[in-house]
């Protein structure tokens, strides 16, 4: 899971603390006019845990994108930085939870995606959300 409280506008950005901005209140919307993405699939509703929410599809704009020049970093991911990947495909599920967003992502290679998101649809369908 990510955390979409503290996002960026681009790698770079991620170097600068005071370069974190609060999230939009349609992160979906943000995403599918994010310069550096292009969303591959419409926007579908999903329930994990019986929240709703939606899933979109996910690449790095362009064919020939370089790391770290240009990968996209959108959210942190615990110490870390979710970065998106020029070779790699990404379903995000964006889960509304109460006042929050909760957003899980499923990276992997393109020749392996499919198995991949296979394998996180069932993961997803078993979370359970529960109070602290």
């Amino acid at each position: 899971m990510v955390d979409p409280a503290r996002t960026y506008p681009s790698l770079a950005a991620v170097r600068r603390p005071e370069a974190a901005i609060s999230p939009p209140d349609d992160l979906v919307a943000w995403l599918k006019s994010h310069p550096n993405l292009a969303v591959t699939s419409s926007s579908s509703f999903v329930t994990a845990s019986g929240l709703k929410g939606h899933r979109l599809e996910v690449s790095l704009r362009g064919s020939n994108a370089r790391c770290p020049e240009e990968c996209s970093a959108l959210f942190h991911f615990g110490r870390t930085v979710f970065v998106f990947l020029p070779l790699n495909r990404n379903r995000l599920y964006l889960i509304s939870a109460g006042e929050q967003t909760v957003v899980l992502a499923v990276e992997s290679r393109s020749e392996r995606f499919d198995e991949a998101a296979a394998t996180a649809e069932q993961i997803i369908a078993s979370l359970k959300v529960g109070s602290p």
